[in-house]
């Protein structure tokens, strides 16, 4: 009974993927770094693409990887870039960048904060 136990949690925990600690870089001109933690360590993702925070906008994804990164190109890209995250058994997590390009903005101390798409102004 143990053993039959035993096997079931083994079996039940592999199935079981997570994703963890995403990091979205953007290392060029519509090209960005993917990097996470996967556990089971090889356990398949499949990376989507999406203009939204909410979900991805297409049903292909743009890759699919069992490393713990990826590099992607979206050529033709406009606006910011929100990269859905899914597993196998349907696990999803949305990651963007975290850094905002802001090189040569004129008066940044007025900008009170960021979140997911929104800037909001300090008073």
């Amino acid at each position: 009974m143990l053993v039959r136990s035993l096997v079931c949690f083994f079996a039940v925990s592999v199935a079981w993927a997570e994703i963890a600690d995403a990091t979205v870089e953007q290392t060029g001109v519509h090209r960005y770094h993917i990097a996470f933690r996967m556990g089971p360590a090889d356990a398949r993702v499949s990376i989507f693409a999406s203009h939204s925070p909410d979900q991805p906008e297409d049903a292909k994804p743009i890759t699919a990887t069992s490393d713990s990164a990826a590099d992607i190109h979206l050529h033709g890209w406009t606006g910011r870039a929100y990269f859905h995250l899914k597993t196998a058994d349907g696990q999803t997590r949305a990651v963007s960048i975290r850094r905002l390009p802001l090189e040569g903005q004129n008066n940044f101390r007025d900008l009170g904060g960021y979140r997911w798409g929104r800037l909001y102004r300090s008073r």
